[in-house]
């Protein structure tokens, strides 16, 4: 009798826009990866870890980065006078 084993890989991910994810311990069955976002973007609503699965997919969906503030400049005849983040709940004034 001869046995076959196969390596199962889910391969690599994509990183979201504005954001990174890393699969330390590469993307074999229960390698994890991490989703990460950039300073000033928030995974709001979403898993931040997938796991590698026996069936060769990625658990879960795939991370989105949103703006967590915007900038609002005050104006006064053509001239930026200030900036200041304006945030809240949607990270949108």
């Amino acid at each position: 009798m001869i046995y076959v084993f196969v390596a199962i890989d889910c391969g690599p991910l994509s990183n979201p826009t504005n954001g990174e994810v890393t699969t330390a311990k590469g993307t074999g069955v229960d390698a994890t990866a991490v989703y990460t976002c950039n300073q000033g973007y928030e995974c709001s609503g979403c898993q931040t870890k997938r796991t590698c699965l026996n069936t060769g997919q990625w658990n879960g969906t795939p991370a989105t980065c949103k703006g967590r503030y915007c900038i609002y400049t005050i104006r006064n005849h053509k001239q930026i006078v200030h900036s200041l983040p304006i945030e809240n709940e949607n990270g949108v004034f």
